[in-house]
C-alpha cells in the first residue's frame, strides 16, 4: 500500500493507494477549489479534460478499462457521465464493441444541458458545483425496446468517490430498463474505500466495480473552503437546448467517427508534425479526440486533446494556468481552460455542436484557433 499526502490552500489530502494498473503519477495530478462540498480535485493525466493528451494515450485508457468487463451475452447499455467523462465513456464503449463486435451495445451520456425534442429523467450529483444532471430518454420504438430488454448496465466516470451518483442514477434507470441484472462501474480511478465492500454486498443487482486505480482518501480541512459566488448552472425550468449530433446525447450503437463535413473544415495547411491542440466544448468532449486522430492518421500531425469546462479550480498543483472560455450553450455561465499556453501548438482546433455563438468566435479569435463546427440544422 502506497500514501500519499497533500497540503493544498484548502487543507490536507491523504491518499492510501489499494493497487492500480497503471502508476499513480501516469494517471493523476491534485488541484484545489474554493468548494466546501470538495475542496480538492483529482485532475486526470488521461482523460483530455483539464491537462492536454495524447490521443493514443486516451484510447491505451479506453482499451485498458474495456478489457476488464467480460464478455456480455446480452443487450447492454452503456452510459458515461456528464461533464468529465462524456469522452471516456464513449472511449470505453468503443474500446468494448471493437472487442466484441458480435455484442449488442448501446451508448448515451448523461447531461446537464437538453436535447432538442427529447424526453429526460434527472438525479443528483450531490458533490458537484453542478448538481443537476440529465439522461435524455429513447425516442424510437426500437431504442425504447433495447432499453426494455437490456440485461447489462455500464456506468461510466472518470473517478469514484461515494458511489452515491451513480446510485441515483441506477434507481432512475431502473424505471426504463428493468430487466438490469449485472451493473458495472468503471472508472479510472475508485476511492470509494471502505464503503466499496457495503456496496458490493447491499447491492440488489450483481455489481462489480472495473477501475485502474483503487484506494481511499482522507480530506482534512484547514477552514479555507470559501464558497465563491458563481453560477454554474441554468434555473430549473430554463436549461438551454441543443441538437442532438449523434455522438451520445440521445444515443449511438456504433463507433463514431468525422463525416466529410467535418473533414473540410480542417485547415489544408497542417503538415506533417506541426503540433494541434483539438478542443472540445464543455460536454462536447469525443469529436475532438476524432478529429486529433484523424490528423494523426491522414496529416501525420503531432496532436493533443482537451475541453473546456464549467468546473472552477484553482490556480494550484495540477492547474498552472487558467482561461476565460466561451459558454458553448449560452446556459450564462463561466466556462474555462486549464493548462493551455498557445505558444506551445502551430494550431488549435474547436470543435463545437452549437452554432458559433459570438463567446465562441472571440475565443476562437483570443486563441487563434480555428472553428470545426458539427452542429446539425433541426428538420421537423
Amino acid at each position: 500500500m502506497q500514501k500519499l499526502t497533500y497540503d493544498l490552500p484548502t487543507g490536507q489530502l491523504q491518499l492510501q493507494l489499494h493497487q492500480a494498473t497503471l502508476p499513480f503519477e501516469n494517471l493523476i495530478e491534485i488541484g484545489a477549489r474554493f468548494n466546501p462540498k470538495r475542496a480538492f480535485l483529482f485532475v486526470s493525466k488521461v482523460l483530455g479534460k483539464h491537462i492536454p493528451v495524447r490521443p493514443q494515450r486516451m484510447r491505451d485508457c479506453h482499451h485498458l478499462l474495456a478489457q476488464q468487463l467480460p464478455e456480455l451475452s446480452q443487450a447492454s447499455l452503456f452510459i458515461g457521465m456528464a461533464e468529465t467523462a462524456t469522452g471516456l465513456g464513449q472511449g470505453v464503449f468503443e474500446a468494448y464493441v471493437q472487442q466484441y463486435p458480435q455484442v449488442q451495445a448501446y451508448y448515451i451520456h448523461s447531461s446537464r444541458v437538453r436535447a432538442y425534442g427529447a424526453e429526460a429523467i434527472a438525479f443528483e450529483e450531490s458533490h458537484s458545483h453542478a448538481t443537476r444532471v440529465w439522461l435524455h430518454l429513447p425516442k424510437s420504438e426500437a431504442e425504447r425496446h433495447f432499453w426494455q430488454q437490456a440485461k447489462y448496465l455500464v456506468l461510466i466516470d472518470d473517478e469514484l468517490s461515494t458511489g452515491n451518483t451513480f446510485c441515483n442514477l441506477l434507481q432512475q434507470c431502473l424505471h426504463y430498463a428493468p430487466s438490469i441484472e449485472q451493473v458495472f462501474w468503471v472508472s479510472i480511478a475508485d476511492f470509494i474505500g471502505e464503503k466499496r465492500h457495503t456496496l458490493l454486498s447491499n447491492s440488489a443487482l450483481t455489481l462489480q466495480i472495473v477501475s485502474l486505480l483503487q484506494g481511499q482518501w482522507q480530506f482534512i480541512s484547514n477552514g479555507q473552503n470559501i464558497v465563491v459566488p458563481i453560477v454554474s448552472q441554468a434555473n430549473v425550468g430554463h436549461e438551454p437546448e441543443v441538437i442532438d449530433t449523434g455522438l451520445g446525447r440521445l444515443g449511438i450503437g456504433c463507433v463514431a467517427s468525422v463525416s466529410d463535413q467535418v473533414t473540410v473544415q480542417i485547415p489544408s495547411s497542417i503538415q506533417s508534425n506541426d503540433r494541434v491542440l483539438v478542443l472540445g466544448c464543455g460536454e462536447f468532449m469525443h469529436a475532438a479526440l476524432m478529429v486529433a486522430e484523424y490528423l494523426e492518421q491522414n496529416l501525420q500531425a503531432k496532436c493533443w486533446v482537451q475541453s473546456s469546462t464549467r468546473s472552477p479550480i484553482l490556480k494550484w498543483g495540477a492547474i498552472n494556468s487558467i482561461i476565460n472560455a466561451a459558454d458553448p450553450y449560452e446556459e450564462g455561465v463561466p466556462y474555462f481552460l486549464y493548462n493551455v499556453d498557445r505558444r506551445n501548438y502551430d494550431y488549435v482546433l474547436v470543435c463545437h455542436e452549437q452554432q458559433a455563438n459570438k463567446a465562441m468566435q472571440q475565443m476562437a479569435y483570443s486563441l487563434q484557433a480555428h472553428l470545426i463546427s458539427f452542429a446539425q440544422e433541426y428538420h421537423d
